[in-house]
């Protein structure tokens, strides 16, 4: 790499690029393979490098030196990110996507940002829908990426309908073909190891200001979330809980149904919650009251919902009971369910479980998108109620719950279901779930339940369990 950097200074116009381009940031170089190669470097018999370029007193990655070697072959080309919009698209492939991912990513290695407001609207356009927003939320990215696009599913000449139609996110899967890394399309410039000088073109400087705007997405900087530790966005949410459950009456509504505590079904009811639209400005909304809907009756392991949102609401949470057999926590299924609610309604806040033996939970999510990415990648390993027991995280669960049932053995009367309810914690945070649990303590206010994993350095095989937000 030190040769390279020494052999394109030698071939490149330094003072125009540094205008132009920005500075490359060495530091973030990204070792990307292509469909047919290893992630190996030393081993590849061909592999692809991104260096991000940066301008100065910018937060932006906006262009990068895409590097090919093959053999003893280098050959190199300067991108920018505007250049998304000179490919076309064909039925089998979306270039235009996967050129604005690529930028993207650069953009994650290099402020951390994984959050994209799309101002294009040709960008991940689907039919029928409007104001798409991307989040992108890779797992891998060695020549296929994980990602997933929030979009309201929208009329278009219903106006009010942020207010009354849903939210949806899909899970998409791209991976690159070699000529998706090094796109044809005017503006860039390439190079060889055998020779040549490297130019930067006049009739672009970019196309991108210091927020990206001419690139077609713009990153959303949440400043005040990443200043934020798990535990007190945790505790801002759980804040927020207490309001609703105190004012939505859910204690005094459980009360009424008649032997809760003994029933060996359970029994449960949704809540909505009002809004006002002003008739001036359709984009002015407020929400006011709640209501709930009929009290459902299940069997002892499940309960079907089944409803009509009443007019100008939103169906804003669930509450249902466990009964005396169960574990008082929530189960793996209220887990599925509570992602699946808050991925097919918006305003969608939190599930509530009242367990027989009087405990209080609630079940929120902290993080859409790495609860919709974990939802994807675990549901396969739902068996019931539980995690199947040969799965890594039914593993990882199984472990907990062991020692949490050592820890609690004292604990009367009922040390298993503390057992469960800190293993079930424990596996929500060490598989990134973006789900956290709550349990109303003695203040009568709902406190996060955050259980941290890490190994034993003394004994590699053991786990140990911290209590991270009390």
């Amino acid at each position: 790499m030190n040769y390279f950097k020494k052999n394109v200074a030698t071939k490149t116009d330094i003072p125009a690029t540094i205008k132009k381009l920005g500075f490359p940031i060495w530091n973030k170089i990204s070792h990307i393979k292509d469909k047919n190669g290893n992630s190996n470097l030393l081993e590849d018999s061909s592999e692809i490098l991104l260096i991000p370029f940066v301008r100065e007193n910018e937060e932006y990655v906006n262009a990068s030196l895409i590097i090919k070697t093959l053999g003893n072959d280098t050959s190199y080309s300067f991108k920018c990110d505007w250049q998304y919009k000179e490919l076309v698209n064909t039925l089998t492939n979306k270039k235009r996507e996967k050129y604005a991912l690529l930028f993207m990513y650069l953009n994650k290695s290099v402020f951390n940002y994984d959050e994209f407001k799309i101002t294009d609207s040709t960008l991940f356009a689907f039919n029928g829908y409007t104001k798409p927003e991307l989040t992108l939320r890779l797992q891998t990215f060695e020549y296929c990426a994980e990602f997933s696009v929030s979009f309201l599913n929208c009329p278009q000449n219903y106006t009010n309908c942020p207010y009354q139609e849903h939210w949806l996110t899909i899970i998409f899967t791209y991976c690159w073909e070699e000529d998706d890394w090094i796109p044809d399309g005017g503006g860039g410039n390439s190079g060889s190891s055998s020779g040549g000088v490297i130019t930067i073109s006049n009739g672009n400087s970019g196309g991108s200001n210091s927020n990206g705007q001419n690139s077609g997405w713009i990153p959303i900087q949440t400043i005040e979330n990443s200043q934020q530790s798990p535990c007190e966005v945790a505790k801002n949410i759980a804040r927020q809980l207490d309001t609703f459950y105190e004012q939505s009456r859910v204690d005094s509504i459980l009360s009424t149904i008649q032997g809760l505590s003994t029933s060996t079904v359970e029994n449960g009811f949704p809540v909505f919650r009002k809004y006002l639209v002003n008739s001036q400005n359709v984009t002015d909304t407020t929400f006011t009251n709640y209501s709930n809907g009929t009290i459902h009756q299940g069997t002892d392991s499940n309960l079907t919902y089944t409803f009509t949102i009443p007019s100008h609401s939103v169906l804003y949470f669930k509450v249902h009971s466990h009964p005396p057999h169960r574990y008082s926590a929530p189960s793996v299924g209220d887990l599925f369910s509570l992602i699946d609610a808050r991925q097919n309604e918006y305003h969608y806040q939190a599930s509530i479980i009242r367990a027989a033996n009087g405990n209080t939970y609630a079940l929120f999510i902290s993080d859409l998108h790495s609860a919709s990415y974990f939802k994807s990648a675990y549901f396969q390993y739902l068996e019931s109620t539980h995690w199947k027991s040969e799965s890594a995280i039914g593993i990882a669960f199984q472990k907990a719950f062991v020692y949490f049932q050592e820890k609690y053995k004292n604990y009367l009367p009922d040390g298993d279901n503390k057992a469960y309810e800190m293993a079930f914690a424990s596996v929500l945070n060490e598989f990134s779930s973006g789900v956290t649990l709550a349990k109303i303590d003695s203040n009568g206010k709902f406190a996060p339940i955050i259980v941290t994993t890490s190994t034993d350095p003394r004994k590699p095989k053991r786990k140990i369990y911290s209590i991270d937000c009390q």
